[in-house]
């Protein structure tokens, strides 16, 4: 066999392009993001501004949301339907058609990894719902470094 024969390529018109994002430097960097743009937050705010905020304040998230108990309740269920998970639920305390109880029991049987966080300007609510984490309205933009905790 010839010295050329050897060293030659077996195909000279194969060419193969590298996928960048399978690159080992950069796995670390796509899954990152694609995990955080995977994750699902679910707003329950009747406030339009404060509902606006939380939007700004968490670019990068799937965002659902709902004014009331009752359309919170709905669209859980969609959500289900549609084969999304939450993974963090950011709910006010009162709202135009009760206190947020009734959603968050229903998001905590839907979703039971869901993590939650109760936003209220009345301190006695965090006795009266079961949150894993409780935040005053004064302390609003904390939100989004506990939902980055949390995920």
């Amino acid at each position: 066999m010839a010295f050329d024969e050897i060293n030659k390529p077996e195909k000279k018109d194969e060419h193969v392009q590298a996928d960048p994002s399978k690159h080992p430097l950069n796995e670390t960097l796509y899954s990152e993001s694609e995990s955080k743009e995977s994750k699902l937050v679910f707003i329950l705010e009747d406030f339009l501004p404060t509902m606006n905020l939380y939007k700004r304040i968490l670019t990068g998230y799937k965002i659902r949301d709902a004014g009331t108990v009752d359309e919170a309740i709905k669209e859980i269920d969609k959500i289900k339907q549609s084969g999304l998970t939450v993974s963090v639920m950011i709910s006010d305390f009162n709202l135009p058609d009760g206190i947020s109880d009734r959603a968050i029991e229903h998001m905590k049987e839907v979703f039971p990894k869901v993590k939650v966080i109760l936003i209220s300007g009345n301190d006695d609510s965090k006795f009266l719902i079961k949150a894993d984490k409780f935040i005053s309205k004064n302390h609003i933009f904390e939100v989004k470094e506990i939902v980055d905790k949390f995920l």
